[in-house]
């Protein structure tokens, strides 16, 4: 299921079900974004907006492929999203920011199976904008 939040000035989900050390965008993502940029094509006539993607990972990937790994999956998520627009109607959002946390913002200190699921994770947030 796609986890979506709406406030008045935002729209947020969070995409789980990376595989380890992995950044390919699994298919039930791929149907949430889907669903995400539905829900945004409703949001965004209100005016601008800005779009954050933030990665995580699982703290399993030694070294320093944790933040690249983060940064990756972030870029995957930003780059399906920003192709998506033109066909919902969308405006582009005059911001795009995305950032990799890598494992430092876990969603559960859980080092369980389903704990490592959890951590390997996009967080995405349209914001938006007061008009200019």
């Amino acid at each position: 299921s796609c986890g979506l939040s709406e406030g008045a000035l935002s729209l947020t989900t969070v995409l789980m079900g990376f595989a380890p050390g992995g950044d390919n965008l699994p298919r039930e993502a791929q149907n949430c974004l889907n669903f995400f940029v539905e829900e945004w094509a409703e949001f965004e006539p209100e005016g601008p907006s800005a779009l954050h993607v933030a990665g995580h990972t699982d703290g399993r990937t030694p070294g320093e492929g944790a933040p690249a790994l983060g940064e990756r999956r972030a870029v995957a998520v930003r780059d399906f999203l920003l192709s998506s627009l033109d066909v919902f109607g969308i405006t582009a959002p005059v911001e795009v920011r995305f950032v990799n946390y890598g494992d430092s913002r876990p969603f559960t200190r859980s080092r369980t199976p389903r704990g490592n699921d959890l951590n390997r994770r996009v967080s995405i947030e349209v914001i938006r904008l007061a008009p200019r």
